[in-house]
């Protein structure tokens, strides 16, 4: 049996209630800390290979397509990273 990723989506909001919770409350920010703040202080630095190669395979960029939590954290870090570099 093969889910669509809606179908999955919905599936794990269903399933997963308390995950789901935990990561919402993850997600806050600790108060009087601003996002700038947050990337600067609290969180590690990335790794220096943490960009996608320039040769990357096609069949990556494939498997990525079909989780979409790991093409939304690839997205938000594009633009963060564009965000920073407008700064």
């Amino acid at each position: 049996m093969h889910l669509t990723d809606v179908e999955q989506t919905k599936r794990i909001l269903k399933n997963c209630k308390i995950e789901v919770e935990t990561l919402d409350k993850a997600l806050v920010l600790p108060k009087g800390v601003s996002k700038e703040q947050f990337f600067a202080e609290y969180c590690p630095p990335l790794p220096l290979n943490f960009e996608p190669q320039e040769d990357e395979a096609m069949a990556i960029g494939f498997l990525i397509d079909r989780r979409p939590f790991e093409r939304s954290v690839i997205a938000y870090l594009e633009n963060y990273l564009k965000q920073k570099n407008n700064v």
